[in-house]
């Protein structure tokens, strides 16, 4: 099964194997840039960005690196 949210209950269903994948949006990027381009319009006039923040995968090799992180909104 594949996953496209990774939180505490998906982390678990990675560990234990019920969840094989899961595409890691990285969300806290997504809000921090969001407010950085705002504040770059507002006060400098600056065009809006295109940002990609990349797509990364969590799956049994990384998730103990990612799940704490993850659990605290950063990942």
């Amino acid at each position: 099964m594949l996953g496209l949210v990774l939180s505490p209950a998906t982390a678990d269903a990675i560990r234990s194997g019920y969840v094989q994948l899961v595409a890691d949006s990285q969300p806290y990027l997504m809000g921090y840039l969001s407010v950085v381009q705002t504040v770059l319009s507002k006060r400098y006039g600056f065009s809006g960005l295109n940002i990609d923040t990349g797509a990364g995968f969590v799956d049994l090799n990384n998730i103990d690196f990612i799940a704490p992180l993850a659990a605290k909104g950063i990942r």
